[in-house]
């Protein structure tokens, strides 16, 4: 009876490590985020010469972000691609340790507003997003790209809403160029199947 005790006692020990301490994978830097080059205008064609013929516009690819790296705590995670569900929400994955990015927006760093959510807890273990919270101003943010690419973000902003409470821009999708990170905080309330408030981090590039 007495092993049978201690053996529950040891098993809630680990689920309550597990539950409020970050167990981080091993974290390997970033690519080095390259700035955009400025454009070149093409030259003005000589008096009387033949103008040259106007090059084909060069397909747009949409970058696709595959990971997101918190450079200054070396977190790194994978990002997912998800949707809207029926319901006007955004999805979200079901894995602790994986971000979600909002297809339906812009990618991080094209113009608007580009929506990224990652769990504070699930299942028993602590999220990568749950250093939202912790986050200072200024702090950096990368983001890897499906090419190799990165890009550099900023903490401009971190504020926490109830719920019911989220100004209409965390979500829009339009506007000036940024990134926001979301996360749950607080309980999780049965009665609504989520946590009652949310920390928004806003990332603008650096």
């Amino acid at each position: 009876m007495y092993i049978a005790i201690a053996a529950l006692l040891i098993t809630g020990t680990v689920l309550t490590i597990r539950e409020y301490v970050l167990i981080k994978k091993p974290y390997t830097p970033p690519p080095t985020p390259r700035p955009e080059q400025p454009r070149t205008p093409a030259p003005s064609p000589s008096p009387g010469a033949t103008p040259a013929p106007s090059p084909s516009p060069t397909p747009y690819i949409k970058p696709i972000p595959v990971k997101i790296y918190f450079t200054e705590r070396e977190i790194e995670t994978d990002i997912v691609k998800v949707g809207i569900l029926e319901n006007g929400e955004m999805g979200t994955v079901d894995d602790a340790k994986l971000a979600a990015w909002l297809e339906e927006g812009p990618a991080p760093g094209e113009s608007g507003n580009a929506l990224i959510n990652g769990h504070v807890r699930w299942k028993g273990t602590k999220g990568y997003f749950s250093i939202l919270k912790e986050m200072k101003i200024g702090e950096e943010v990368v983001i890897e790209f499906e090419d190799g690419s990165a890009k550099a973000f900023e903490a401009v902003s971190i504020d926490i809403y109830k719920l019911d409470d989220i100004p209409d821009e965390v979500l829009n999708l339009g506007g000036e160029t940024r990134m926001t990170l979301i996360t749950c905080l607080g309980d999780y309330n049965p009665d609504i199947g989520t946590s009652e408030s949310r920390v928004v981090v806003v990332c603008k590039p650096k």
